[in-house]
């Protein structure tokens, strides 16, 4: 059974249109980096159509192939980075594995 893992974020106000482009970059890079057993794919960004997003600016996406991969994906390195790349700039997020 896969595992679909979601990430969403809301940026505080102040988070300017340079400083969310550079998460965004930077994000890029990272998911790259997750060279982890079972990870399927794996896409990280802002929403393709901001009218449907619900008012997130950012989400993460992470498919495996079964819980084991998903568990061996929390203290990667790399994911360890990601959630600190938004670390305290952010007034919502929401995260949950189908």
């Amino acid at each position: 059974m896969t595992y679909i893992h979601f990430a969403l974020s809301k940026f505080k106000p102040e988070v300017d249109a340079a400083a969310k482009d550079a998460i965004f970059q930077k994000a890029g890079e990272l998911v790259k980096q997750l060279d982890v057993p079972g990870l399927i794919r794996v896409h990280a960004g802002p929403p393709a159509d901001p009218t449907y997003a619900g008012g997130y600016e950012f989400a993460l996406t992470a498919e495996f192939e079964d819980i084991r991969g998903f568990q061996a994906y929390l203290p990667h390195p790399a994911h360890i980075k990601l959630l600190k790349l938004t670390k305290g700039l952010t007034i919502r997020e929401c995260g949950f594995v189908l």
